[in-house]
């Protein structure tokens, strides 16, 4: 065993984070810009951006349950080996232009590893690192890494506009980092420090998603809980329908250059991390939904407001606005669940996760048959701004109607929603 002390093995750590920043960087960041680069099709693009997500919710959903508490050091190794695999193959497919195939295979690898790698990583750093210290370390972790991944991205694109480095180095730049961190990681469960510690999981005993778990919260909230978990990943299918095809549309409609592209690409990324903790101090109590609910009416119709102009900086204006609602969206998505269940809240997270992964590529194939049939891009963001609204507008009428009363009464429905929107719920039970 290596000597080391809790100290060291937090410093490491952060090291290690920061080489998975640079990892995500320059593959995942790129991959997109790569894709549409190179010249895939619609449907190709979709399968790209959404196939690899749905396979790595489903290994990040199922795999924890399958793995014992003594494996999961192991098992952090194992997912990130695997994501070493993917991020190989997208740097070979930038040299020697392999088929379509290989590059969706490389980037279904890259998902199902980090994906995977995700709980057994939380498991495993909950076993070492004191309880009234995890949450703070963990924010303070992904803090640093999420700005890391932005400097990075753009230091990236300026070497590209400006002194000509190839995405094929900047994929290089991604492998090395991977095969690094994950040697990292192996010296890291080597010391002295995390040996004693022996970390265990928490997951191990969780099973899948079972409808009697949440017998105990009562009708009217066990039916609120499930319609927000089929309404959450539907809005997924009509997010979906749209989103992939963005990456297409600036770089071949409005001509943005590789700077241009990732400056736009990353102003929600910075927006999330800027209003993200605004966001946590205004969730409290039934503000909970009604957050929720104001973010989703602007998501709606985000597809809509691309239309009004191609200003790089109007979009960038709209980008920044975008960020700042998918944090209070993904933030009220998470508390919802965790108020309505509190026990193995996460396993019902990835479930949702997963849902709307499948969801996600069922709306990608509709935008890429709608694109392929020769739509233009205003009405693929038409059909996607209605998809998104009519979803929510439905599943949202009926959480509120379960949440609020329990039999269907129109009156009742209509008053519910002038109380909802007062934040005056008739009975929130969280």
């Amino acid at each position: 065993m290596l000597k080391r002390d809790f100290k060291s093995t937090i410093n490491l750590s952060h090291l290690e984070g920061g080489l998975y920043a640079l990892m995500v960087a320059s593959i995942e960041n790129f991959l997109l810009y790569y894709s549409v680069s190179i010249g895939v099709s619609a449907g190709q693009l979709g399968l790209v951006s959404t196939l690899p997500l749905f396979i790595g919710a489903i290994g990040q959903f199922t795999m924890p349950g399958l793995v014992g508490e003594k494996h999961v050091g192991r098992f952090v190794i194992i997912t990130m080996l695997v994501q070493v695999f993917g991020v190989v193959g997208i740097l070979l497919h930038s040299f020697y232009h392999f088929t379509f195939s290989w590059l969706l295979m490389s980037a279904i690898l890259y998902y199902l590893g980090g994906m995977s790698s995700t709980p057994f990583w939380m498991d495993w750093a909950q076993g070492l690192i004191p309880k009234r210290n995890f949450t703070k370390y963990v924010a303070k972790r992904n803090g640093y890494t999420l700005k890391l991944i932005v400097f990075f991205f753009i230091s990236f694109a300026v070497l590209n506009k400006f002194f000509h480095f190839p995405l094929q180095a900047i994929f290089c730049v991604g492998v090395f980092a991977r095969i690094l961190s994950a040697c990292l990681q192996i010296y890291i469960q080597k010391g002295d420090y995390v040996q004693k510690k022996k970390p265990k999981g928490i997951h191990q005993k969780e099973s899948f998603l079972s409808l009697k778990e949440i017998e105990h919260l009562g009708p009217n909230l066990k039916k609120s809980l499930l319609v927000f978990l089929i309404a959450t990943a539907m809005f997924k299918f009509g997010v979906q329908i749209t989103s992939p095809f963005l990456a297409e549309y600036m770089v071949k409609d409005l001509k943005l250059d590789i700077l241009f592209y990732v400056v736009l690409v990353s102003v929600p990324v910075f927006s999330r991390a800027l209003f993200f903790k605004n966001w946590a101090r205004i969730a409290g109590g039934t503000r909970i939904y009604s957050s929720l609910f104001f973010c989703v009416i602007y998501l709606s119709f985000i597809p809509l407001i691309w239309t009004f102009s191609k200003s790089f900086f109007y979009l960038c204006i709209i980008e920044m606005i975008t960020g700042l609602f998918w944090s209070g969206f993904d933030l009220m998505s998470v508390l919802f669940i965790q108020n309505s269940i509190r026990k193995n809240a996460r396993k019902y997270l990835g479930f949702n996760m997963a849902l709307g992964s499948l969801l996600g590529l069922l709306g990608a194939t509709v935008g890429a048959y709608l694109w392929e049939s020769g739509a233009s891009f205003k009405e693929i963001m038409y059909i996607g701004t209605f998809a998104r609204f009519s979803i929510w507008l439905f599943w949202g009428a009926l959480i509120i109607y379960f949440s609020t009363y329990g039999k269907f009464n129109i009156q009742r429905l209509i008053s519910g929603f002038w109380q909802f929107a007062q934040n005056k719920r008739v009975n929130s039970r969280s």
